[in-house]
């Protein structure tokens, strides 16, 4: 968990994550939480993938991620802050 703590720190790894992770049936994305930190489009998917699921059949779901310069320039910075 420390490990992606320290790449991911805005992402609670929970004993159900890692569990998944274990039996190999977590979303692809998953793999890279303890390697680097994720892009903002591989967050939209992971969120997808969790609270929605892969076939993206749901009631609610979620708003498309469109990137714009200002979002860029603030994860940044919001990641630049947690580095140790």
């Amino acid at each position: 968990a420390m490990e992606i703590y320290l790449h991911n720190p805005w992402l609670t790894y929970s004993i159900g994550l890692h569990r998944l992770r274990e039996a190999g049936l977590a979303p692809e994305v998953v793999d890279n939480l303890d390697e680097r930190p994720l892009t903002l489009d591989e967050i939209h998917q992971l969120c997808q993938n969790l609270f929605v699921g892969d076939d993206g059949e749901s009631d609610i779901p979620l708003p498309p991620y469109q990137p714009t310069q200002g979002s860029q320039l603030r994860r940044r910075s919001w990641v630049n802050n947690w580095q140790i």
